[in-house]
């Protein structure tokens, strides 16, 4: 015949106090000490923030779908444009170079 016996209640634990816990003090929110009008002009300026945050990552969105067609451009035809990196010059040319060529 098979007893189950529970381990856990043979183990033994030294008596601890439990632990002391003392609650925080509520500390009430900055936001919540001002006045109505405060917190309305407090979300519009929040708003206005989140806006102009909005219009910059428009343009620079902008500006890097511009540069990606403009490189896919210059890959497509590349005798067209070069690239700025590949627009400089080893030796200066001279003003009456370019007169006598013209």
């Amino acid at each position: 015949m098979f007893i189950e016996t529970n381990y856990l209640s043979q183990i033994r634990t030294p008596d601890f106090p439990p632990p002391v816990v003392t609650p925080e003090p509520a500390v009430e929110h900055p936001v919540a000490m001002l006045s109505d009008d405060e917190k309305a002009e407090l979300a519009m300026m929040a708003c206005a923030h989140i806006h102009d945050l909005d219009d910059e990552a428009d343009r620079v969105h902008d500006e890097n779908v511009r540069r990606r067609r403009l490189e896919y451009h210059i890959k497509q035809s590349p005798n067209v444009l070069p690239l700025p990196s590949q627009n400089r010059s080893d030796t200066p040319v001279e003003q009456d170079q370019i007169s006598h060529t013209a």
